[in-house]
């Protein structure tokens, strides 16, 4: 194991083990990274060039260090004091080594199928260091590939929604985001928070107020405060009932009286409380976050990740709720959502700050990167569903979209709903012909002889009768042998393998006289896998095997996808 990481203080010393990743999908040299920290003496790192630890300034170029499946020890050397590590849910303690003088925390950090900005920290007498740095996928290039499957799947998405539209009325306007998921709340209010309550703070000293009049009806002797206009009102209007006289004007018994106060129950104070009681709600949700519905998530990491967010998420609570009892709020009542339209929140750079941060907290992360960064994401997900969401696509370039499931459209928000364990379904129809054709993401097979089968995605052809499948695998092969004996890198031979189950397992049943045939429905099933080169993988033993026995593998990524469309397409034509 090599030593990629070395940091050094007085109290403690940071050791980060692990191998140093080669493979031939490695992003291209000319790619980089970079690693921060704040508040450590000195910051070694491991040269790829040289092979050899070397001092490293902070944000400095360095080429990739760290990717995904790849364990990694980290060792936390104690020397004196009292010393805090949190280097994160992806780590998992594993012993303690006690010397005369120190001791040794020894931890083990993997990230399985996670690539993004991860950080570590560490709290001492002397202060707190903070690093942070950048996980690479290993199976395609996290500068090209990566972003344009997250940028593509946004733009799909958008593409069918408009296309189930097309033969309706529908309105279109350009908004910020929708609302985030959670994950990129988390990494929003982590970013903002103390600059939120700090501009809240100022407010409830110094709040915004207006001047309001109340009339109220009181014995004309004790009246301080009356209005000319009511004055005026009573000159023109005589009554019986006069019994004073004050400057020669005759009064009544009781009359109305105005008095003017301040008060801080504005639209702008109620907005300001509605946005303290949003950041509770979705506090307290998190504090007791334990699970999501969706089936794809590593439930370990998951739990792993909100619990490593329970002591901010602790103290954020106790300051939010701490401005919520301010007593200000009490006269304030709460209003909706929206942001009033009031020139203070262009003007007052207090309430500006609030309004601004709520409409981001209200949105969302741009993927296209800016000042916020998103934690640790799961690529294997996100492949699997670009994946379908690109077979949508190239399917949509031939026939029209009739309807769907998988994307759900309400009069305020537009999301595509696709869950690991249920079904979505596209349908699309030839305009000249009228012919059915119909994508499903997750469907189930059930009543099978034998087991159970849900393969990613499969397209179906006259009424389900004709079925193509084509299984997203965030898996590729580059061990020596493989390559020796398939003619490169390709698909795993048990996901092939997987492809043959699928076509001997999903039959359909007939009666036949007394007793049932079965037939078998699915005409060709083929993995999808993150391959980079198409024109070498023409050679590949799995690609002949497509057009020998309709059984194989194809790459598919954003830069890879013309064998893929051309199987598709191949698929179309030939069902006519």
């Amino acid at each position: 194991m090599l030593t990629l990481l070395q940091i050094e203080c007085v109290e403690w010393s940071l050791q980060i083990s692990g191998r140093l990743k080669t493979l031939p999908s490695q992003p291209d040299p000319a790619v980089t990274t970079s690693i921060e920290i704040e508040g450590a003496l000195s910051l070694d790192s491991k040269v790829r060039q040289t092979g050899r630890l070397m001092d490293y300034c902070s944000g400095a170029p360095i080429q990739p260090v760290f990717f995904e499946n790849v364990a990694y020890d980290v060792y936390l050397t104690v020397k004196s004091g009292s010393v805090v590590s949190r280097i994160g849910p992806q780590a998992e303690f594993r012993n303690e080594i006690v010397g005369a003088n120190q001791k040794t925390l020894h931890f083990q950090m993997a990230f399985p199928n996670l690539v993004g900005s991860s950080d570590l920290s560490v709290e001492a007498t002397s202060g707190t260091t903070r690093l942070r740095f950048e996980v690479f996928p290993t199976k395609l290039d996290y500068r090209t590939d990566y972003v344009a499957m997250r940028d593509e799947v946004a733009s799909i998405a958008r593409q069918l929604v408009m296309g189930l539209q097309r033969s309706t009325f529908g309105a279109a306007a350009a908004v910020p985001a929708s609302r985030p998921t959670l994950n990129e709340w988390v990494a929003l209010i982590q970013g903002n928070f103390d600059q939120l309550c700090s501009a809240i703070s100022v407010i409830l000293t110094n709040p915004r107020m207006r001047l309001l009049h109340e009339d109220r009806t009181v014995n004309t002797d004790r009246a301080r405060r009356v209005q000319r206009r009511i004055l005026r009102r009573l000159n023109r209007r005589p009554t019986s009932d006069r019994s004073m006289t004050v400057d020669g004007n005759a009064l009544p018994q009781r009359i109305t009286e105005s008095k003017a106060r301040l008060s801080v129950d504005t639209a702008e104070n109620r907005f300001v409380k509605r946005v303290l009681r949003e950041l509770k709600l979705r506090l307290v949700h998190i504090s007791r976050f334990t699970t999501n519905a969706n089936d794809d998530a590593d439930l370990n990491a998951e739990q792993k990740f909100f619990i490593a967010l329970q002591p901010a998420t602790v103290r954020m609570l106790r300051r939010v709720n701490a401005l919520l009892v301010h007593p200000f709020l009490r006269d304030v009542t709460d209003l909706p959502t929206a942001i009033p339209d009031s020139s203070v929140f262009q003007f007052n750079p207090h309430y500006a700050t609030v309004s601004r941060l709520a409409r981001l907290l209200a949105g969302g992360l741009s993927v296209s990167g800016g000042p916020f960064r998103v934690g640790l994401q799961r690529i294997s997900i996100l492949y699997e569903y670009w994946c379908f969401l690109k077979l949508v696509e190239i399917v949509a370039g031939r026939l029209d979209l009739k309807r769907g499931s998988a994307i759900k459209i309400t009069r305020t928000r537009v999301s595509v709903a696709l869950t690991k364990g249920e079904e979505s379904t596209l349908t699309f129809v030839e305009r000249k012909t009228g012919r059915l054709v119909t994508l499903r993401y997750n469907r189930l097979f059930s009543h099978l002889p034998t087991l159970a089968q849900r393969p990613d995605n499969v397209i179906e052809l006259r009424s389900g009768k004709d079925l193509y499948l084509f299984d997203a695998k965030y898996r590729i092969e580059y061990d020596e042998d493989y390559i020796k004996s398939n003619g490169g890198p390709g698909p795993r031979a048990d996901d092939i393998n997987s492809m043959h189950r699928y076509r001997d397992a999903i039959v359909i049943r007939r009666a036949v006289g007394d007793t049932f045939v079965y037939r078998r429905i699915v005409r060709g099933a083929v993995v999808l896998f993150p391959g980079q080169d198409e024109t070498q993988y023409a050679n590949h033993r799995f690609f002949r095997s497509i057009g020998e026995v309709q059984i194989g593998g194809l790459p598919f990524l954003p830069s890879t996808t013309m064998l893929a469309r051309q199987k598709i397409l191949d698929i179309l034509s030939r069902s006519k």
